[in-house]
């Protein structure tokens, strides 16, 4: 689960710094970037405490809300207009609701008995993912554009619910095992 935080934060940090800068540079809209990000962390806000109040299996929410936020960030990649986009923001926010807390629980359930370490390890993981995305989105943006940036997005996403998905599977074949 070490690289799925990794990559978590450094979506979720990615995200964050360069999101004003798409809608002030990409879709024309100055005043909507501010909101963008308020509707990400709000709606985000909002999953993690509906997501906390049912009773849903942390591998299928992780599973499925990274490979929905995938989608939505190549969505945001393609779209062209900022009132979808900014549609589009609050959706990544509240797939992004349950992510963290569902990894976390996931590796302590992996290392019972040393979950401090398990814990230890993923801090780490979310301190590199939180320092490398906004470093590498900003050299993607300066060589190539910043909708490229966003694309580094979708993909990453797409890699850390494939990841999860195999290191759920691996977890529960230990635990039968």
């Amino acid at each position: 689960f070490f690289a799925s935080i990794l990559l978590y934060v450094g979506l979720e940090n990615g995200f964050g710094y360069f999101t004003e800068s798409l809608f002030t540079l990409e879709l024309g809209a100055v005043s909507l970037g501010a909101y963008a990000i308020s509707a990400y962390w709000a709606s985000m806000a909002l999953s993690r405490l509906l997501f906390g109040l049912l009773p849903i299996k942390p591998e299928r929410a992780l599973v499925a809300c990274l490979g929905v936020s995938g989608a939505l960030f190549l969505a945001l990649w393609l779209l062209k207009l900022p009132v979808p986009a900014l549609v589009v923001c609050a959706l990544i926010g509240f797939a992004f609701g349950p992510v963290w807390s569902s990894l976390m629980n996931l590796a302590a359930a992996r290392c019972p008995g040393s979950s401090g370490g398990a814990m230890g390890l993923m801090s780490a993981g979310c301190g590199l993912g939180g320092a490398l995305f906004p470093a590498l989105m900003g050299v993607i943006s300066a060589r190539l554009n910043l909708r490229a940036a966003f694309l580094l997005l979708a993909v990453a996403a797409a890699i850390a619910a494939l990841l999860s998905l195999f290191a759920a599977r691996q977890t529960k074949i230990e635990s039968k095992g």
